[in-house]
């Protein structure tokens, strides 16, 4: 995939150039949105997707309606649609939109490698209203199996600031909470990289509006590669391509830039900051 493909202005305002660009396959307009729970059972939900799902669809999308924001669990969902996924077309891709579990239970591993290979390609997590954290250690094992998670907070306010806790979260994980859907598309919350300079762009993302549309990218494009896709400078970038690396002494460094260093690592939450700079400004070569 070519890394600077210019979509020109009059397609970026109308957030049309990223299917453009990535849909060259199938469109949005191919995946179809069904309540799986609509279906009293797994026999009927599956009669109904094998009799009424056109060849030409490249994907499904499980998801009730907005009414049903409640929603059901992971395990739920995926079991009411076992018959489905045991006999649906291989090609086929799909996503589901459950309620997310606070209490983090794990999924089995082998579970979810059998269902991103089955076409899993996304889980749209539902946090309950006023919730005030999210299970990381669910989310971090679901993005290990390279499957998309998108996080909705619904009734989230800058007023009453129950949920900042998980708005916080989701700034901080960019590794484990792929993309997120808040009213007002802002959050109003400091995160832990705010210290950090910014990545180039805004994530493609942001841009395609509907989570059908990010599915139907997912049909020709692998997680791994779209989630590191942004828009700077009138083109299309992927991270971490033709990077250049530079080495000096700790000394050396241009000012405030150990302290850069020393926020990101922070920010990362996975290494004890506390003699991060000692050992940094002992360093042969950063």
């Amino acid at each position: 995939m070519e890394k600077d493909q210019k979509p020109g202005p009059d397609r970026f305002q109308n957030n049309s150039f990223t299917l453009e660009y990535l849909d060259h396959g199938p469109s949005r307009d191919q995946i179809l949105s069904v309540d799986p729970f609509a279906f009293k059972d797994r026999d009927t939900l599956f009669r109904y997707l094998d009799q009424n799902t056109p060849k030409a669809a490249a994907g499904i999308f499980f998801q009730p309606p907005p009414s049903e924001q409640a929603g059901s669990g992971l395990l739920s969902c995926m079991n009411h649609l076992s018959l489905w996924l045991a006999k649906k077309p291989a090609s086929m891709v799909f996503a589901v939109s459950v309620r997310l579990d606070i209490s983090g239970k794990p999924v089995d591993k082998n579970q979810l490698a059998a269902w991103k290979e089955n076409g899993l390609r996304l889980i749209h997590w539902q946090c309950a209203p006023k919730e005030t954290k999210i299970p990381d250690n669910l989310l971090w094992q679901v993005s290990s199996q390279r499957i998309w998670n998108h996080v909705s907070i619904p009734g989230f306010s800058s007023v009453d600031n129950q949920a900042e806790p998980v708005a916080k979260c989701i700034m901080d994980n960019p590794h484990i909470v792929h993309s997120f859907d808040i009213p007002g598309n802002e959050v109003p919350v400091a995160g832990a990289y705010d210290k950090v300079a910014p990545l180039p762009g805004r994530p493609v993302w942001k841009f395609l509006g509907t989570l059908d549309r990010l599915l139907a990218c997912m049909t020709r494009v692998p997680m791994e590669h779209l989630i590191r896709l942004r828009y700077h400078d009138n083109r299309l970038i992927s991270l971490g391509r033709d990077i250049a690396y530079y080495f000096t002494p700790p000394a050396d460094l241009p000012p405030g830039y150990l302290d850069m260093v020393c926020a990101m690592v922070a920010a990362g939450g996975s290494v004890d900051p506390a003699h991060v700079r000692s050992n940094l400004e002992k360093a042969y070569l950063i």
